[in-house]
């Protein structure tokens, strides 16, 4: 398998299993990254699973239920601040 990583920061740019280095390093260019900028290299599955747990964590998207659940919870909330029960 060869990954293509931003050299700075580790970030993972692209990887496949049946292109050559020139494919890849052209998919880098398309994203806007620059030949100084990438590395390009072959490694095994672990190697790449490693490379994946090093990778940053997208930010928390809530579902419905769990902003419907803080709605309920608000509007709860509300009703007894006015009802004098808090």
């Amino acid at each position: 398998m060869r990954v293509c990583i931003e050299k700075t920061t580790g970030k993972l740019i692209t990887s496949c299993t049946t292109s050559d280095e020139e494919t890849i390093r052209k998919y880098a260019h398309q994203y806007g990254y620059e030949d100084k900028n990438i590395e390009i290299k072959e490694i095994i599955e672990e190697e790449f699973q490693q490379i994946l747990e090093g990778q940053p964590k997208p930010p928390h998207i809530s579902t419905q239920e769990e902003l419907l659940k803080e709605r309920i919870d608000e509007l709860e909330l509300y009703i007894l601040t006015q009802e004098g029960l808090i």
